[in-house]
């Protein structure tokens, strides 16, 4: 009985990382420009993107610029090509003069469509 015990105790531990490892994704870019995100211009320079918390579609995603501005977003999750999953990567779109931050890859073949209003 205390080997069943320890045994469901492991692998409750071992779900509870793997889970922990799949919501709290981080990575860091580095922007040569400033780069909107929302309502929010992050300046040029390294900004960590986490992702925070995540349902089946929806994300909360995090930007920090090295600067101390931040802001978040609502992401789509979405299932990386062959050609995008090599590395970690950000789309961009340009309005006016400004860029915009559109999508972000993840190595692990996932990927974040930000919602724009």
């Amino acid at each position: 009985m205390i080997k069943l015990t320890t045994l469901c105790a492991a692998a409750i531990i071992l779900c509870q990382s793997v889970v922990a490892q799949n919501v709290n994704q981080q990575v860091t870019v580095h922007f040569s420009t400033p780069v909107i995100v929302g309502e929010t211009k992050l300046p040029a320079g390294a900004c960590d993107i986490q992702v925070v918390r995540g349902s089946s579609n929806n994300t909360i995603i995090v930007f920090r610029s090295e600067s101390g501005i931040s802001a978040a977003a609502v992401g789509s999750r979405f299932s990386a090509t062959d050609s995008d999953a090599g590395a970690t990567s950000v789309t961009l779109t340009r309005h006016g003069n400004d860029l915009h931050l559109y999508r972000v890859t993840l190595t692990a073949h996932v990927g974040y469509e930000l919602q724009v209003e």
